[in-house]
């Protein structure tokens, strides 16, 4: 697999940033949130194209579509950062991932180590579920 050249990354920021902005007034969100939930959309696609606004939205849709205790963790996180989600008293993570050691790549399948992506989070919301906001159907 070869590296990313600096001028591949700066073609794809130039690429998505028309799309995120998309994301970011749909949404009502600061950009920062619509960069996270479009890495993320980008990184479950599995390819390195920047994606359509008509794109993030047909996935955002079959996210939602989805029980919400169905939804893995990197899901949970789009639904999250756009606003759609939000926490309750119940684990959120996986049985597997309340196994995981620090230094182990994070059960979210961010590449990470699971200290540096998901275990503040677990220990911050005492392992709580993402549940929908009561605007989005079920």
């Amino acid at each position: 697999m070869s590296e990313v050249t600096p001028e591949e990354v700066e073609a794809f920021k130039i690429k998505a940033l028309p799309e995120i902005e998309k994301l970011a007034k749909h949404y009502k969100i600061q950009e920062p949130s619509a960069v996270e939930a479009y890495g993320h959309l980008v990184s479950m696609a599995d390819q390195v194209e920047a994606l359509s606004f008509a794109k993030c939205q047909h996935m955002i849709k079959m996210i939602l579509m989805k029980n919400v205790d169905k939804l893995t963790h990197a899901e949970a996180r789009i639904g999250f950062c756009l606003g759609l989600l939000r926490v309750k008293q119940k684990p959120f993570l996986s049985d597997p991932a309340i196994h995981t050691g620090r230094n182990e790549p994070c059960p979210c399948n961010s590449g990470a180590k699971f200290k540096n992506c998901c275990l503040d989070a677990a220990k911050k919301h005492n392992m709580e579920r993402y549940t929908t906001q009561n605007s989005i159907p079920k």
